[in-house]
């Protein structure tokens, strides 16, 4: 199927649930830098290949946000594909935001996977719908309709990286978060990047394309720390060495996809530290920790850079 071919489809679906603009960002469920073939969902509607870009779909036009490393390689790979380059800060190219607000039609509604756009943009462009009393539409994966033969997840198994290589111990590094929890109040901590989830537990995978990382959640409490994971992923030693590190790790839900309803009903129940950059924007389904996002202030609390 042709990238025309794609769009075409995507339009379809755009209009089967009232969206007018429609946004295909470079990302996967937790804001990291490279994603695996699964998430290359902006590559699948624009031929793109290029690790950072933002393409913008509306019902007859369809444009690409690439910064200056991408320019010849962008150029190249829209040909004959009807998406149109928009070179990031070069005179004349409105932003992605400008552009929404100038476009957007009165009462018309923005659409996006709300998994792969973080809070924090996700609250700029619900700010633009509102502007034009509409609204946004971020329950659908309207490229995941439209994709056959989409790649599957990483099935990577994980390990735990013993102390002599790691330098800290996981309950260490836990103490010092709940001191900072204590002190601003906080019930629990969400932690949807990678990296910061992998740091804390001293967990390494291959789900992440040059990075150890593995594909998770995780919820750390007073008490406990909750990690939402594809179980199969962890074998009997990496189990082990996990409750032994943290002594409380609850390995929760035989899959990554179900075992994230959980973290949501979590969420709502009680005070929450998370930072608006790092926490995706979905409301409903399995994917999402929008639940709480009216509750929390649009500046929402992280933690310092020394942890």
């Amino acid at each position: 199927m042709s990238i025309q071919e794609r769009l075409l489809k995507l339009r379809e679906r755009m209009r089967d649930n009232e969206i007018d603009i429609y946004i295909v960002p470079t990302a996967d469920f937790h804001q990291t830098e490279y994603v695996g073939e699964y998430f290359k969902a902006r590559k699948y509607i624009t031929n793109f290949s290029g690790s950072a870009g933002t393409a913008v779909i509306t019902a007859d036009e369809a444009k690409l946000w690439v910064d200056g490393r991408y320019f010849i390689q962008a150029a190249k790979q829209l040909e004959g594909t009807t998406v149109e380059l928009m070179k990031i800060n070069e005179p004349k190219v409105p932003t992605i935001e400008k552009y929404l607000a100038d476009t957007l039609k009165e009462g018309g509604n923005i659409g996006f996977d709300g998994r792969v756009v973080a809070m924090g943009t996700g609250i700029s462009y619900e700010k633009i719908a509102a502007e034009k009393k509409g609204k946004l539409v971020y329950q659908y994966d309207l490229i995941d309709e439209i994709w056959e033969e989409r790649p599957a997840l990483s099935q990577e198994p994980a390990w735990i990286l013993e102390q002599s290589y790691a330098g800290e111990t996981t309950a260490d590094k836990l103490s010092r978060i709940r001191t900072f929890m204590k002190e601003n109040g906080a019930d629990l901590h969400i932690l949807t990047t990678l990296d910061d989830i992998c740091w804390t537990l001293n967990m390494r995978g291959n789900d992440i394309e040059f990075f150890p990382l593995v594909l998770s959640y995780a919820i750390i409490t007073r008490e406990q720390v909750k990690l939402y994971i594809d179980e199969s992923k962890l074998d009997k030693e990496a189990k082990a060495l996990a409750a032994a590190a943290a002594a409380t790790i609850a390995v929760c839900g035989s899959s990554f996809c179900s075992s994230a309803v959980a973290v949501a009903a979590t969420v709502d129940a009680a005070d929450s530290i998370a930072d608006a950059n790092k926490v995706n924007m979905k409301r409903g389904g399995v994917w999402h920790f929008a639940s709480f996002h009216k509750k929390l202030p649009e500046m929402l609390h992280s933690f310092p850079a020394a942890f």
